[in-house]
């Protein structure tokens, strides 16, 4: 029963991972996009004003799925040293 939890946490957490990667593009095409658009006063503004919020959302969100993949590490870890000694 344990070993599914585990595996299930696992999974969520690479969702976690590709889903953190294509937000990652989705800004890397908004930046792209704001440069095409340096003509056009009124797209820039707001290009601007959204990749200011989303950058700073997305570094947290990295951060946040960094120290998610590091607790499920270290739970599988100590799940394993619990499983070592039980036996």
């Amino acid at each position: 029963m344990t070993y599914c939890c585990v595996a299930i946490d696992a999974v969520s957490l690479e969702n976690l991972a590709v889903d953190v990667s294509e937000l990652e593009k989705g800004i890397e095409a908004t930046r792209r996009e704001l440069e095409a658009a340096r003509g056009c006063q009124d797209s820039v503004s707001v290009l601007e004003d959204f990749l200011a919020t989303a950058e700073d959302k997305m570094n947290m969100l990295k951060a946040d799925s960094t120290k998610a993949q590091v607790t499920e590490f270290l739970a599988a870890k100590l799940l394993y040293i619990i499983t070592a000694l039980s036996f």
